[in-house]
């Protein structure tokens, strides 16, 4: 994600927060051709897109593993980033159904089109 440490601090603000989550909701509802009714939880998952709060710690991630080069450091934080979304994803109240068809994300997220 581009400029990573300014979106970082934009969700500092729950105000900010909000609108942010519920444009990207409507870009996953519109990627996985989804109802308004389906949750948030549910469409990012469908969709294969990562919570954009999670999107906005990447560049954070990638400069923990600064001393790997750039391909590895990319990999480490896709794969932290992942890890933590799958945390969110078990632990979620919404998407339950879906949850019970893709209770684990990561070959869902790495699958090849």
């Amino acid at each position: 994600m581009y400029g990573s440490s300014v979106w970082k601090k934009a969700f500092a603000i729950p105000a900010y927060t909000k609108d942010i989550q519920a444009a990207y909701r409507l870009c996953a509802l519109r990627v996985c051709v989804a109802y308004r009714t389906v949750s948030e939880n549910a469409a990012m998952v469908i969709a294969g897109m990562m919570p954009i709060d999670l999107r906005a710690k990447e560049g954070l991630y990638r400069a923990k593993f600064h001393r790997l080069s750039a391909d590895a450091a990319r990999q480490r934080a896709k794969q932290r980033l992942v890890e933590e979304w799958q945390e969110r994803w078990s632990r979620a109240g919404k998407g339950r159904w879906t949850q019970r068809l893709i209770p684990d994300l990561r070959p869902w997220v790495n699958r090849q089109h």
